[in-house]
């Protein structure tokens, strides 16, 4: 449901002055009346022009963010910078940031990162690559950094999240 805005309180007065004004019998009521249905009109064309622009906004951020997640899709084992990816996008750093942080409600540089995680976790999962491989396939030059990366970000070392999980998995019922 959409925000009410201030605007929205003035409809609803102008909506009440309306049907005061019809159904009365003052004098110059044709003309009040008259009046108050061009303010109307008015008023709910500034309304709808409102959610118009915010349509724009929203459709602009995530046009933003797909492009964002499309080239990280290509990138991330790279280990670029956000200026990279904001520079190809055609904003700034700052607006990657606004703009991941109001779609996803995360910063842009965490997106990287989880991008990184949830494909050290496949791998982890469904390769018998060792850790050094999978570091090195990632894009870390030292697999201890890559150790680090991965614990600080799933709470747990690369050696247990693969013991654990192949555990999850085993012990799962098969998929029909």
């Amino acid at each position: 449901m959409r925000r009410q805005t201030k605007n929205w309180g003035d409809i609803c007065n102008i909506v009440e002055n309306l049907k005061l004004e019809f159904f009365g019998s003052k004098d110059w009521r044709p003309f009040v009346v008259n009046s108050l249905l061009v303010s109307l009109i008015v008023m709910i064309a500034r309304e709808a022009n409102n959610g118009l622009t915010s349509t724009k906004q929203n459709s602009k951020a995530i046009s933003h963010i797909s492009q964002f997640k499309e080239l990280l899709d290509e990138k991330f084992r790279e280990h670029l910078n956000i200026d990279f990816y904001a520079k190809k996008i055609g904003i700034t750093q700052t607006q990657l940031n606004r703009v991941c942080k109001s779609t996803l409600g995360k910063s842009a540089l965490t997106v990287i990162n989880q991008r990184i995680i949830m494909e050290a976790e496949r791998d982890l999962l469904y390769s018998s690559l060792s850790i050094k491989e999978i570091a090195f396939s990632l894009g870390f030059q030292d697999s201890a950094y890559f150790t680090r990366f991965f614990t600080k970000n799933r709470k747990e070392s690369p050696n247990l999240f693969r013991k654990n999980g192949k555990e999850k998995l085993s012990n799962s019922p098969p998929i029909r």
